[in-house]
């Protein structure tokens, strides 16, 4: 066996752990999900989905990267995509200003103000 091959097979054996441990993970969520709340007079479940649980892609994204060099990561986690939603927000807020100082957007009380009479 060559190590390419031998690579090859330990990133398969590894994606299959991952697949294992998402199996499990599954039952863990299953058990929390009967069993598990916060609040106090209002209780609700302590995860609002299974991938907030247990991302299965992003350990995927772990084992292939790790082995393949070129490998693109196919999604973002969620603190990237909020850091990314903040940084969408910030532009347009930015965009928003420009366009109101260039006179280009009327502010809310003009418009009812032409609405009405």
């Amino acid at each position: 066996m060559t190590m390419v091959e031998y690579q090859l097979r330990l990133e398969a054996y590894q994606l299959k752990k991952a697949e294992q441990q998402e199996s499990i993970a599954l039952q863990a969520w299953m058990n929390q999900a009967v069993q598990a709340t916060t609040g106090g007079k209002k209780p609700r479940p302590k995860f609002k989905s299974f991938t907030e649980f247990f991302d299965r892609q992003s350990e995927i994204d772990r084992v292939r990267s790790a082995f393949e060099a070129d490998y693109k990561i196919s999604h973002l986690s969620k603190a990237d995509l909020r850091k990314r939603q903040g940084e969408v927000f910030a532009k347009r807020m930015r965009e928003f200003s420009e366009l109101k100082k260039q006179g280009k957007i009327i502010p809310l009380d003009r418009r009812k103000e032409k609405m009405n009479g």
